[in-house]
């Protein structure tokens, strides 16, 4: 039987889910940018008020315009592309789960035009190789109400460990810049006004920026594991006691909702740590498919 994974790779599914990774591509550039903004432009100013000291006054006012810049401008941009990305992956899991959209959670669909723009763009600009099997394929060992449950399951287990993984770096990150500059500041034996625009006032975007996300992050990860703590229960319950077709279309939706709620309101991790732990990542959760199908008794 073809259901989930036959179907994925198919029209229309596949087009939506080239859709959605491009508009997440559109948030992942605006959060570049914004890194761009707080780390190595106060980097330089920092460096630049320290070299040039009648240029430390316009550094400060600088840092602090970044600073007004971000929050009111490009953060906006950021988040509002983010949400847009969630409503798209919303749209492709909703129609390959077979699952009514959720206006009271997601609100109103994305345009047709944005989807088939946003799928046009990926085709001419990406490869979509990555994209094949996006869902384990041995869920369609399973009934379809439980397949579609095991993929919810996993789709709110993939970057938790990520999640605190970037915060600690967002977090030491922003230590480390400070303690090295409270050091050159005591070995320069700088006044207080000279440590404030030669230090303080430069880097504070970026201070601003790690403090921020870093904690972002880490309420992320806590949120997922609320969200995964439930799914688990969900699955559990259902392999254990079983449910009909409507009442697991019933807990779908109702997962389905907090999913797209996560989506919608979590930040991004950097641009290349998925990358990174991409292989693993894909590992845990095929594996972490496969244990559910083998607890209901699908895979041997």
């Amino acid at each position: 039987m073809q259901d989930i994974a036959g179907r994925q790779n198919k029209e229309p599914y596949f087009g939506l889910l080239q859709a959605r990774q491009w508009l997440w591509k559109i948030a992942e550039r605006w959060l570049v940018i914004q890194m761009v903004a707080v780390i190595p432009v106060p980097i330089i100013g920092a460096i630049i008020a320290l070299s040039v000291p009648e240029h430390r006054a316009s550094v400060a006012v600088g840092a602090i315009l970044l600073t007004l810049l971000d929050a009111l401008f490009i953060d906006r941009r950021y988040r509002h592309a983010v949400k847009v990305a969630a409503k798209a992956s919303e749209a492709y899991d909703t129609k390959l789960f077979k699952l009514p959209w959720n206006e009271l959670a997601a609100g109103p669909k994305l345009q047709p035009e944005q989807i088939t723009s946003a799928r046009r763009t990926w085709d001419e600009k990406r490869s979509s190789d990555q994209l094949i099997d996006w869902y384990p394929t041995s869920v369609d060992n399973a009934p379809f109400h439980v397949a579609r449950l095991i993929c919810q399951r996993v789709n709110v287990t993939y970057d938790s460990a990520l999640r605190m993984i970037y915060s600690q770096i967002l977090f030491w990150g922003a230590i480390l810049v400070a303690l090295a500059l409270t050091g050159i500041a005591l070995l320069s034996d700088a006044s207080l006004s000279e440590v404030l625009l030669s230090y303080l006032f430069p880097i504070a975007p970026l201070l601003i920026f790690a403090i921020r996300e870093g904690f972002r992050q880490r309420d992320a990860a806590e949120a997922n594991q609320q969200i995964r703590n439930a799914a688990q229960a969900v699955v559990e319950d259902v392999i254990e006691r079983g449910c009909t077709a409507e009442e697991c279309t019933h807990k779908s939706v109702q997962l389905q909702a907090a999913i797209y709620t996560r989506r919608a309101l979590n930040p991004l991790v950097a641009p290349g740590l998925y990358g990174l732990f991409r292989n693993k990542l894909e590992k845990d959760m095929n594996e972490g498919a496969d244990h559910w199908l083998r607890e209901g008794g699908y895979i041997t």
